[in-house]
């Protein structure tokens, strides 16, 4: 990693059958990715970001039965995101991906999604219903879609600067309680966000999804969901205006972790 390799990846890679780790991070690579990566039985992990690959992710790679790390951040691909069932940790970040992000509910090992920086939409027949999809990958630890050209979900307004915090604030409240804005038990001046704020903090056990943290928290795991609910909060105000900038949850979710591991 992080030298001056240049020029496309050799097809004969795909003839190193017992390759385990492949790093080749921070190079001038280019071209297309080899389809015969994806052909590697014994490949776990595959980091070949910050070069300058272009073109769609090898179908091959998506479907690899032993591939667990895939990181492609900043390069030049294209087309959509397709869904693999297998992957635990996912660089997408910093391309050219387009058209709507699938239904995620097929990643139940997924622990690190990121697909940040690229022009990926919501709205149409599919909106947002991949963030209701992840409600079921209990494993997930970090997800970002910072920076596309989402639009606010539950709201129905369009693109907005700070449409990519309501969304993660939305994702974060709908992933501890397992309730969606369009629930039919919202109605008229009670929503998501008011239901979630009216129960915290001592409730709230009353709202959050048993099957995460199951029947009983520790006061330290208590003080930490209370915290991510309300940091989801803050990231749901009706006006953007008075949004937290991503930044900025960045350095609370790191405190709330900090309090966790101490």
């Amino acid at each position: 990693m992080d030298n001056l390799l240049t020029g496309e990846i050799p097809s004969s890679f795909g003839n190193l059958s017992s390759l385990t780790n492949l790093i080749l991070l921070t190079n001038s690579l280019r071209g297309p990715i080899s389809d015969r990566l994806g052909e590697l039985p014994n490949l776990l992990n595959l980091q070949i970001g910050l070069n300058n690959f272009v073109g769609e992710i090898p179908s091959s790679l998506l479907n690899s039965s032993s591939l667990i790390v895939l990181g492609l951040a900043g390069n030049n691909l294209s087309g959509s995101i397709a869904n693999a069932s297998q992957l635990a940790r996912v660089d997408f970040s910093n391309n050219n991906f387009t058209g709507y992000i699938p239904s995620l509910g097929n990643l139940p090992s997924i622990q690190v999604l990121n697909l940040e920086i690229n022009e990926l939409v919501s709205g149409g027949e599919p909106g947002m219903d991949f963030i209701t999809s992840l409600a079921n990958s209990t494993q997930l630890q970090v997800f970002s879609v910072a920076t596309n050209r989402l639009t606010e979900y539950g709201i129905g307004e369009g693109l907005s600067t700070k449409g990519d915090v309501y969304s993660f604030g939305i994702l974060m409240l709908e992933i501890f309680t397992k309730k969606k804005p369009t629930d039919e038990m919202f109605t008229g001046e009670m929503d998501l966000q008011r239901w979630v704020s009216m129960e915290l903090p001592n409730q709230v056990m009353d709202i959050m999804d048993r099957g995460l943290l199951g029947n009983e928290l520790k006061s330290e795991s208590f003080d930490c969901v209370v915290g991510v609910l309300e940091i989801g909060l803050m990231c749901a105000r009706k006006s953007p205006d008075t949004r937290p900038s991503m930044r900025e949850v960045s350095m609370m979710k790191k405190k709330i972790r900090s309090k966790l591991l101490n």
